[in-house]
């Protein structure tokens, strides 16, 4: 190969990759004796106005950034006007080709690839560099289990201009964010939503948007909702699975951006006690089956221990949390089943205790309030008559008397309570109601009461409430009740309810829609575990 004096300095050793719009070579600089990569762009593009800025794009943002995980830059330059960039060579992989050999990425592992990404995603954010094309094969593994992210070539500038490729987009099809399909306005979170596919990747093996097309990719990005990680591999940390999902709303502004997601991620890592560290990474690299089977090993142990902290706390749904989450990667024993059996029961008992302790309580204090108005009614003295105003006579004609089609029978004398807002009305106001329902405004013609005809305020109690509860494997399914949504489990408290059948539902996403009814006894609980079944599962590689 020819070269100009400019890139005589660079021995070209051979060619290490090929990109839509330049190519990688690997070579020795001779002048400071250190291996590089050099990337120069490809001859039949060198009359693409929009290729020549996108190169020099990639240059310049390279140029203004400088961390641990973030491909440094060297030299730029143009020999026969045909534009070069040197870099520091990376001798590693990238990750699309480490997905691709082992299948899926361990949990904590891909924790920390998240926390690396993440990293040198906010130094370009806070510089004002938007990378766009986030995706495997732009991120680069090297033997110290240190991350790089390379290919800043489409990167924006928020105070550079544009640059659009006539009739296409920028980015991969299958990691592109919707604000990018949408031609709206790109920020940091643009990168956040193709982190979040990636990391789909490294748990599940494949995609969340997938179809035989590019269109058909966007439209997937557009329009579908991808099922939850846990669907298509159960060994996955409920919390990790929770985190993913939040990248990949397609609302940019209700997406957390990069520092937030790190600071999330790091927050958590310490409230579970999960180490990460780079030497993670580089054991998995180095040894799969050793790093899968330690990883395994500590997470069934730290989330079983963390379950028992939880229970002697008397932190009972944490401890069902943590235990259904230790259940995924190991064997519960015995003993601790009937552990979580034995506190579960407790638990129920303490809370169906407090409930219909609570209920009994609301209910004593409403008789008694109940019983004190309507005594305080009772004794209430009426106002005597005026004896100044004159009483109107009502002169009753043979015309105004007509015969009675039912027996002549008083009701009931019965006093109202007024529940609304008469009761904090004037007292005149309340004289006025007790005298229009005096026993002395009657005839005294009219016969008495009917003694057989029950008075409001003796009508039987109804039967005491009972309780319903229920746990479900997965957790987090919410739970319809006479189609009125009552709570998610495992949080989900004790359900007071009318005694007799009750419709119950049970909805959770990508999970098939449980219906079954539910007897409910009196002043009784009723408790309830189902196992929910997924609508499709997918196999991945063990």
């Amino acid at each position: 190969m020819n070269l100009d004096n400019s890139l005589l300095r660079y021995k070209i050793r051979k060619k290490i990759g090929t990109g839509g719009m330049a190519s990688v070579f690997l070579a020795n600089d001779t002048l400071l004796n250190r291996e590089v990569a050099l990337k120069m762009v490809h001859p039949h593009l060198l009359h693409h106005p929009e290729t020549m800025k996108r190169f020099a794009n990639e240059a310049r943002a390279i140029a203004a950034l400088s961390h641990e995980n973030i491909i440094k830059i060297f030299d730029f330059g143009e020999a026969r006007s045909r534009p070069f960039l040197v870099m520091e060579y990376i001798n590693g992989i990238t990750l699309e080709a480490l997905i691709a050999r082992e299948g899926t990425i361990p949990n904590i592992v891909t924790i920390e690839i998240a926390l690396q990404v993440l990293s040198g995603l906010i130094c370009a954010h806070e510089k004002g560099v938007y990378h766009r094309d986030i995706k495997p094969g732009n991120i680069l593994v090297d033997d110290r289990g240190c991350l790089h992210i390379t290919d800043f070539g489409i990167a924006y500038l928020v105070n550079s201009e544009s640059v659009t490729l006539t009739g296409s987009f920028l980015g991969s099809p299958h990691y592109i964010s919707p604000e990018q399909v949408s031609n709206k306005t790109v920020s940091g979170t643009t990168d956040v939503f193709s982190l979040g596919i990636v990391l789909y990747q490294c748990l599940t093996g494949t995609a969340p948007f997938y179809a035989d097309t590019p269109h058909g990719v966007i439209n997937a990005i557009l329009t579908v909702d991808p099922p939850c990680p846990g669907v298509k591999n159960s060994r996955i940390l409920f919390w990790l699975s929770d985190i993913i999902e939040s990248c990949l709303i397609k609302d940019s502004s209700k997406r957390p951006g990069s520092r937030e997601l790190f600071i999330r991620l790091e927050s958590t890592c310490r409230t579970e006690s999960i180490r990460t560290g780079k030497d993670r990474i580089a054991a998995f690299v180095n040894n799969r089956a050793a790093a899968r089977a330690a990883e395994v090993t500590e997470i069934f142990t730290l989330y079983r221990e963390s379950a028992l902290t939880a229970l002697r706390r008397r932190h009972t749904a944490t401890a069902l949390r943590s235990f259904e989450q230790a259940s995924l990667f190991g064997t519960l024993a015995a003993s601790d089943r009937k552990l979580i059996d034995r506190v579960t029961r407790q638990s129920f008992i303490r809370r169906s205790i407090m409930i219909g302790s609570a209920a009994v309580l609301g209910t004593v204090l409403l008789i008694l309030t109940a019983a004190f108005i309507f005594k305080l009614t009772l004794r209430s003295p009426r106002l005597p008559a005026d004896p100044a105003m004159p009483q109107p006579i009502k002169t009753v004609g043979r015309d105004d008397v007509k015969p009675p089609s039912v027996p002549n029978r008083q009701l009931p004398f019965v006093i109202p309570i007024d529940t609304g807002s008469s009761a904090s009305g004037s007292g005149a106001a309340a004289t006025k109601n007790r005298r229009s329902f005096s026993p002395r405004a009657a005839e005294p013609s009219s016969p008495q009461p009917d003694k057989g005809t029950p008075a409001a305020h003796d009508a039987p109690a109804p039967p005491p409430a009972g309780f319903f509860k229920c746990f479900t494997n997965p957790p987090w399914v919410t739970i319809y009740i006479d189609d009125i949504e009552r709570g998610t489990t495992p949080t989900l408290s004790a359900v007071p309810l009318s005694p007799g059948k009750h419709v119950l539902r049970l909805v959770k996403q990508q999970f098939a829609v449980i219906k079954d009814t539910v007897d409910i006894v009196p002043a009784e609980t009723v408790l309830v575990r189902i196992r929910l079944t997924p609508e499709r599962t997918e196999a991945v590689t063990p």
